[in-house]
Parts: structure tokens; C-alpha cells; sequence
């Protein structure tokens, strides 16, 4: 039987989810089938996918190298995590030259604004695995007047103080005098080391963390007190 502070905890947790699920965007989790690979004989491959949010996401994997130098190679691609369907981005390199990923992701009803203050003040990514650190571009592309300006905020993914898997939060305010309220598109830009390797399971915009958890906090103390007063 649920003791009233029980039911008050549960009341609690489900609400600190509710009101994470209500306001997060989840941009990508991967769940198509992607097959990218260069080397010195394919210099470039690219991709033109579509999410599970409906974001059109266009990937470009570039060869670090050139069409003489065949001792590398990259790829990126979707891999099965569940049994019956992707799930994960998974990129590797090998030999002595790196290649970079590009992708972005747009919204295709053309002329429509992404508010992204109504869902969220953070990007987060999940990071399932890394070997190497890399450097992981955030592109915002939102309409200022008349033209779409993409500004960028340029961070290092490093391997040596990540426990993975792990969830990376980016907060809106690293970017600066961007307008959340008219974004048209979003890009990650990734680069790093030659042998590198990473798996990312999903990209999505959510409210503060520290929002969520201090309301949790709350909601748990005063399931506390309430027994107290029982």
C-alpha cells in the first residue's frame, strides 16, 4: 500500500519527468539507415535523412586527405542498438588522417521559425562512447532582419574527462546575441583525430537541468514534511 509520502515522491518524479518530456525538442536519435564512407578514392559522401521529430538532416563526411594518400579512411553510419532499429551515430577513422562530419538539421516547411525558447535553454547531447577527444562545432542559423546568420559555438569533447555514456549539456547563453525565436536551422560540425571513434544516440534542446531538479528537490521535500505533519 502507497504511504501518502510515496504517493507524494511518485507524484513528484512524474511531474519532474512530465514537465522535461513537455518542453524538450528531441532533434535526432538516429533511427534511419546512414551509410557514409571516404577514402582517397571517394573524397566526400553525403546523406539527406529525415528524423523521428520530422528535421530534415543532411550529413557530409569529408576525407581528410587526398586522392593520393591511401593509407586512411572514415566512416559514419547508423547502428543497430535494440534489435529493430538504429539508434546510435557511430563514426570511425582509420590510419593517419582525419576526416570531419558535418550535419545539419532543418525544419523542410520553408519560411517556419524554430522558437526554441518554448522548449528548452539547453542543447544535450548523449555520448555513448569515445576514444579520442574532438571538437564539436554547434551552428544556430536564425534570421536576423532580412538574412539568416549562422553563429557558432566552437567546444572540445575531451576523452580524458568524459565517463561515457554520458549526457553533455550546452547552455543557449554560449551563444552570443542569437534570437532562439527565429531559429531556421541547426548544425554540429565534428573534427578530431586520425583512429578516432564516437557513438552518439541523441541530440535535443530542454529546459535547464538545474530547473528540473531543483523542482524535484521540492516536490521530494515537502513529500517529507507532509509526513511529518501525518
Amino acid at each position: 500500500m502507497f504511504t501518502i509520502t510515496k504517493k507524494l515522491v511518485l507524484a513528484g518524479l512524474l511531474a519532474v519527468y512530465s514537465i522535461g518530456s513537455a518542453n524538450a525538442l528531441v532533434l535526432d536519435t538516429f533511427d534511419y539507415q546512414l551509410d557514409l564512407e571516404v577514402n582517397s578514392a571517394n573524397l566526400v559522401d553525403t546523406s539527406t535523412e529525415t528524423t523521428v521529430s520530422g528535421f530534415q538532416a543532411v550529413y557530409t563526411l569529408a576525407y581528410g586527405g587526398t586522392s593520393s594518400d591511401h593509407s586512411s579512411g572514415s566512416e559514419a553510419d547508423t547502428v543497430d542498438t535494440t534489435g529493430s532499429s538504429d539508434g546510435e551515430l557511430a563514426y570511425a577513422s582509420a590510419g593517419v588522417t582525419a576526416s570531419t562530419l558535418s550535419i545539419a538539421w532543418s525544419d523542410p516547411n520553408a519560411g517556419a521559425f524554430l522558437d526554441l525558447t518554448a522548449l528548452g535553454d539547453h542543447f544535450y547531447i548523449d555520448l555513448e562512447s569515445v576514444d579520442l577527444s574532438f571538437g564539436f562545432d554547434i551552428g544556430i542559423q536564425w534570421l536576423n532582419g532580412v538574412s539568416v546568420v549562422n553563429t557558432v559555438y566552437s567546444t572540445v569533447v575531451d576523452a580524458n574527462l568524459v565517463t561515457t555514456p554520458t549526457r553533455l549539456y550546452y547552455s543557449f547563453d554560449n551563444w552570443s546575441a542569437v534570437d532562439f525565436t527565429k531559429v531556421v536551422g541547426i548544425s554540429a560540425f565534428i573534427s578530431g583525430e586520425p583512429d578516432m571513434d564516437f557513438r552518439l544516440s541523441e541530440v535535443s534542446v530542454v529546459p535547464e537541468p538545474t530547473t528540473l531538479a531543483i523542482l524535484g528537490l521540492g516536490l521530494l521535500g515537502f513529500a517529507a514534511s507532509r509526513r511529518k505533519q501525518v
